[in-house]
């Protein structure tokens, strides 16, 4: 049988100071320990398994940003990354 992954919505944006870039994945009915992200200069990853369903994928970010001071955060079926843009 063949593993479907759903691909989560995904909305990416810079803040006010353009200093930062914004990262908000729907992941709706996704507990917090069962989410696993990791982020690096170009891209992030995301895989989750809620029961049945899995979600998760490899998505480009379009500006470089430090990951090492990337800040994650989970709130009500939202995954908010918060990294500092390279100049």
């Amino acid at each position: 049988m063949t593993e479907i992954i759903q691909s989560p919505s995904v909305y990416e944006c810079s803040d006010e100071s353009n200093r930062n870039l914004n990262i908000e994945i729907k992941i709706p009915g996704v507990k917090k320990e069962n989410v696993v992200c990791q982020i690096n200069e170009n891209s992030f990853s995301l895989r989750t398994v809620n029961g049945e369903d899995k979600i998760g994928g490899t998505y480009p970010i379009f500006c470089p940003v430090d990951a090492k001071r990337a800040i994650c955060r989970y709130s009500n079926g939202k995954i908010i990354i918060t990294a500092p843009k390279w100049a």
